[in-house]
C-alpha cells in the first residue's frame, strides 16, 4: 500500500494532506510516531475519516544514519552520491513496510 501526499496551495497553512486507502477520504495529516522493538520507528496517521491507522513511512537505524549522510552531501558534486543513497534508503524502507505489514518486524 502507498500514500499519496498532497499539498494544498488554496490553504493558508499549506497543511499536507494525505488519502486514506480504505475509505478514498483526503484529510489533513497529523503525523504520529510508534517505536517498536528493533529500534524501528513507524510514522503514521490516523484518517479522520473512518479512523484507519495509515502507516507511511517505518525506519531503522540503518535508514536514518544514511538519511543523516545525506543532509551532509551539499553541492553540485554530491549529486550521484545524495541519488544513489536515496534510491538506497527508499529500497530499504519499501521492505521494512511490507515487512512491518506482514507483522515479521
Amino acid at each position: 500500500m502507498g500514500v499519496i501526499f498532497v499539498i494544498d496551495q488554496l490553504s493558508i497553512k499549506n497543511k499536507l494532506k494525505g488519502l486514506c486507502e480504505r475509505c478514498d477520504s483526503i484529510g489533513a495529516i497529523k503525523f504520529q510516531t510508534k517505536h517498536h522493538t528493533g529500534n524501528i520507528v513507524e510514522t503514521y496517521f490516523t484518517c479522520d475519516n473512518c479512523g484507519d491507522h495509515v502507516t507511511c513511512f517505518v525506519t531503522d537505524p540503518v535508514v536514518r544514519k544514511k538519511q543523516k549522510e545525506i543532509k551532509k552531501l551539499i553541492g553540485p558534486k554530491y549529486i550521484l552520491d545524495r541519488i544513489r543513497l536515496n534510491n538506497d534508503i527508499e529500497r530499504r524502507m519499501k521492505v521494512l513496510k511490507q515487512r512491518f505489514a506482514n507483522g515479521s518486524v
